[in-house]
């Protein structure tokens, strides 16, 4: 080989090997400069986490009451107290231990006291003793018609005065219908449904009629 071939060889390998450090160079530049590549992340589902109920009031250990001359039964708290007061309409009275002190003070002072009222009152009248359907007229206010064991019944808040010297006293009231009579289902101190007390609830719905 002679000189001039020798030279445009040597010329030649020395422009391959700077070509391939200048690449070599830019690729690792690149490398340090562009950093990790990240991952691509998927959109986040959010998932809404169900607000818990309060836990219901449990009837394992509550009491039953049964009524053979209207064929009617529900259940209560054992703590609860339970009589007859011989009255011609209302022939079951319920009360919670709270509410049993106070009547129990009232009886021993002998006093009347008009604004105590039972925890729970039911009555019993003919078709002859209340107008069925009833009117949204006072003392009746938010008058709704509903159901209650399968039987039609209307709800309602009715307002009682027992006389002129007395505030008024709202009750949660239920007529329902069953055959000739109706029966009425009050509250005492209680103006609405969701006046009830948990355990106010758990016992109206435990209402039923067996025969």
């Amino acid at each position: 080989m002679n000189t001039d071939q020798e030279g445009f060889a040597n010329i030649v390998l020395i422009v391959i090997v700077v070509v391939l450090l200048v690449g070599t160079a830019g690729y690792f530049t690149f490398v340090k400069e562009s950093g990790p590549v990240a991952q691509q992340s998927m959109p986040t589902q959010e998932v809404q986490t169900p607000t818990p109920s309060k836990p219901t009031e449990s009837t394992e250990d509550w009491k039953t009451y049964r009524n053979g001359q209207y064929g009617l039964e529900l259940k209560y708290p054992g703590d609860w107290t339970t009589e007859n007061p011989g009255d011609p309409e209302t022939f079951a009275i319920f009360n919670s231990p709270e509410n049993q002190k106070i009547l129990l003070d009232i009886r021993a002072r002998k006093i009347e006291d008009y604004s105590y009222a039972e925890d729970i009152q039911i009555s019993h009248y003919t078709k002859n003793d209340m107008q069925w359907p009833p009117q949204n007229n006072p003392p009746v206010s938010n008058l709704k018609k509903s159901t209650l064991a399968g039987y039609e019944s209307y709800t309602m808040t009715i307002s009682s005065k027992r006389n002129i010297y007395t505030t008024s006293t709202d009750k949660y009231t239920i007529l329902v219908k069953k055959d000739d009579g109706i029966f009425m289902i009050q509250f005492g101190h209680k103006a609405e449904l969701s006046d009830l007390s948990q355990k106010e609830s758990k016992i109206l719905s435990t209402f039923k009629f067996t025969n």
